[in-house]
């Protein structure tokens, strides 16, 4: 009977369930969240027609003349803080109700955001090796002097930039910054005009980054002369 003993599971166990769908489950989540969210407005919209509504009066007056504050003025001070306290109750419970409504309306984009982060990076993960390829390749290619050291500083700060740009980018959607398809590509937008670059060069066999390393580094290290008195 131990084995059929109930217990709460972690909620933390399925916190990034998005993480391992596949694309169709993410692009089915990313509809449905959509659709919630674009539900859940349209009720913070009509929450104050419901609040308020007001019917049609079925009974004829006498179209006698409505005094200002008649109606208030007739009211006993006890009446009146009624009416106060109600009409203020029903301010408060109103801008309560509709606090939570777009709280909850975020909350909602924000697991719709998750979730086009995920069914962007199955796509930008693959196209980024590519593009990663076009620039190291040409990168190894027109490098001809400076041996080793080089074309390895310069891939790696490359490939620095390009995961900083696309941390950002993902943070930068998970704040509401910018929409998922921006904030997911920009790394690989920002990099595609070098590896253009660099594979015309290398088309070309332009050496664009022949360095003459010995030239400068006595052009640093030079000694002028001491004037002689």
């Amino acid at each position: 009977m131990a084995s059929l003993d109930f217990s709460k599971v972690d909620e933390g166990l399925f916190k990034r369930a998005h993480e391992m769908m596949t694309i169709a489950q993410l692009q089915l989540a990313i509809d449905s969240i959509e659709g919630m969210a674009n539900d859940r407005l349209h009720e913070i919209q009509l929450y104050g027609a419901r609040q308020t509504a007001l019917f049609r009066d079925s009974i004829e007056t006498a179209g006698a003349p409505f005094a200002a504050g008649g109606i208030w003025n007739a009211l006993s001070p006890t009446q009146r803080r009624m009416a106060f306290d109600g009409a203020r109750s029903l301010a408060r419970n109103g801008q309560q109700g509709i606090a939570n409504g777009l709280e909850d309306a975020r909350g909602r984009r924000k697991a719709m955001d998750r979730h086009a982060i995920e069914w962007h990076r199955k796509f930008f993960l693959a196209l980024s090796c590519i593009l990663l390829f076009f620039i190291g390749a040409p990168l190894g290619a027109i490098i001809r002097k400076g041996g080793l050291g080089m074309p390895t500083v310069l891939a790696i700060g490359i490939f620095l930039a390009f995961y900083v740009l696309s941390m950002l980018g993902e943070q930068m959607v998970k704040s509401g910054q910018v929409s998922p398809v921006i904030g997911m590509w920009m790394s690989s937008l920002i990099l595609l005009p070098l590896a253009v670059f660099l594979t015309r060069q290398a088309m070309r066999d332009a050496s664009a980054f022949q360095i003459k390393w010995p030239s400068i580094l006595k052009g640093v290290f030079r000694m002028k002369p001491t004037p002689t008195t």
